[in-house]
């Protein structure tokens, strides 16, 4: 038996690509990655195809403009060739990478054998007013700075979320989701698990003479940092002695190593679920 083509897109999270990557291979796959550009803090990880690194940026705006255009029809085209060759296409964070709702049919048409694995992984579907009903409805205290992310969400970026949902809700042969997320799926979807790959994790079993705590913020509204900072604040006030690192910005290598001197890590005080960085 010949083995299975994967091809995982389009959007990095958290070094998702490089674990499932890891995943596919051990299954015996063979395993292209596309994304469009590389993501901060993980800028040393590597993919097949890097779509904004196939032309030059312009400083002059009209060329700008006119290079922007060929991304949008590069990236159409390199998809749609390469899942012509892929027997099962895993996406996640899917995006504005194409036009999902007139791509996806056109690719069934000339690919029909093809498996679409479609694995969203939180705000690419998460409707964040729905998310607050559903946390106070459950007796949660919803932070003022949740609330207000949450405001900013439009009708028109409901109308963006929905688009993708329902398209890949049409088109893909299975989705993995998460109750977190779900407030706009037609009805529940097989739970995913995080992949992680534990080879290059160095752990440090000897505890610290002053104990170190970590907490690490991609962005600090939503990941209840100021809860965190407050705490810190009243434990030195309370006479308890140790060292508070705040890694904010960080790129993934340097937080690995970080981690393996830490005696605790605070994760998110308002997560209702863990993402890579609380396993």
């Amino acid at each position: 038996m010949k083995p299975k083509k994967i091809l995982i897109g389009t959007t990095e999270i958290a070094g998702a690509f490089a674990d499932y990557r890891s995943g596919y291979e051990a299954c015996g796959c063979k395993v292209k990655t596309l994304v469009r550009q590389r993501v901060n803090r993980f800028e040393h990880l590597s993919y097949d195809y890097i779509i904004e690194d196939m032309l030059p940026v312009f400083s002059n705006g009209l060329l700008q403009s006119i290079r922007n255009k060929l991304m949008v029809i590069l990236r159409h085209l390199i998809l749609f060739f390469l899942l012509l060759r892929t027997d099962v296409f895993h996406v996640i964070w899917p995006g504005d990478f194409v036009k999902w709702r007139y791509f996806l049919p056109v690719i069934r048409f000339f690919r029909p054998g093809l498996i679409i694995l479609f694995n969203p992984v939180g705000d690419d579907i998460r409707w964040r007013q729905a998310f607050i009903q559903e946390g106070e409805k459950a007796g949660f205290k919803i932070s003022n700075a949740c609330k207000e992310r949450a405001s900013g969400e439009t009708t028109h970026t409901l109308e963006q979320k929905l688009t993708i949902l329902r398209t890949f809700e049409k088109y893909a042969d299975l989705i993995c989701s998460h109750p977190s997320q779900a407030q706009i799926e037609l009805r529940p979807y097989r739970y995913y698990y995080l992949p992680m790959q534990l080879d290059h994790i160095t752990y440090n079993e000897k505890p610290n003479d002053k104990p170190i705590l970590v907490h690490a913020a991609t962005e600090r509204a939503v990941k209840g940092t100021r809860l965190v900072l407050d705490t810190v604040d009243k434990l030195r006030a309370a006479g308890y002695d140790f060292e508070f690192r705040l890694l904010e910005s960080v790129p993934n290598d340097e937080l690995l190593n970080v981690l393996t001197e830490a005696d605790i890590v605070v994760y998110n005080p308002y997560g209702r679920g863990t993402g890579k960085f609380g396993l």
